[in-house]
């Protein structure tokens, strides 16, 4: 799922997941899992959430248990 261009800040590349974005960073600082609803896709799905999830919690411990997001 591709969010609206003018909402990108950057694209992310997980090469352990796929040669290309599997992230969305959006200037909000949200991040949007490419993989998101599409079928056959699960894998790459789960290996960038976990991305996602990991990042998330770091940014709220570095922020003191506050993350934008």
């Amino acid at each position: 799922m591709r969010p609206n261009d003018e909402d990108i800040e950057t694209g992310i590349v997980l090469p352990e997941v796929y040669d290309g974005i599997s992230v969305w960073l959006l200037k909000d600082g949200s991040m949007v899992n490419r993989w998101e609803g599409i079928e056959g896709m699960e894998r790459r799905y789960n290996q960038t959430q976990q991305y996602i999830n990991f990042r998330d919690r770091a940014v709220r411990d570095a922020l003191g248990g506050q993350a934008n997001g």
